[in-house]
């Protein structure tokens, strides 16, 4: 899970509405994503799935599984950074709690 800022994002016409979007790493909690490196999203944006419709510049509390491209989705509690306030103290928190615990010997 990571904090993000929406820099790019392109909608492709079709059948299905399909929204690209490149994303810039602010924080990153937990996974593979370092601060400043981007990633990449492809979402269906339909009125009946959990698909997050994004602009640029947006900033997002982002949770993902898989590869990139990650599908932005509200059922995974990906949400607006500006809506996850106590969400986003609660990971500090966790994150900080995490690196106090000393780290077990193989």
């Amino acid at each position: 899970m990571f904090s993000a800022q929406v820099i790019e994002v392109e909608e492709l016409a079709g059948f299905e509405r399909i929204q690209i979007g490149r994303l810039k790493v602010l924080k990153s909690w937990k996974g593979p994503h370092a601060v400043g490196s981007g990633t990449m999203t492809a979402t269906q944006i339909q009125d009946d799935v959990c698909g997050i419709e994004v602009a640029v510049n947006q900033t997002l509390l982002v949770y993902v599984s898989g590869d990139a491209p990650y599908r932005l989705s509200t059922c995974s509690r990906t949400q607006s950074l500006s809506s996850a306030t106590e969400e986003t103290r609660i990971l500090d928190r966790l994150a900080a709690d995490s690196a106090k615990r000393p780290s077990k010997a193989n």
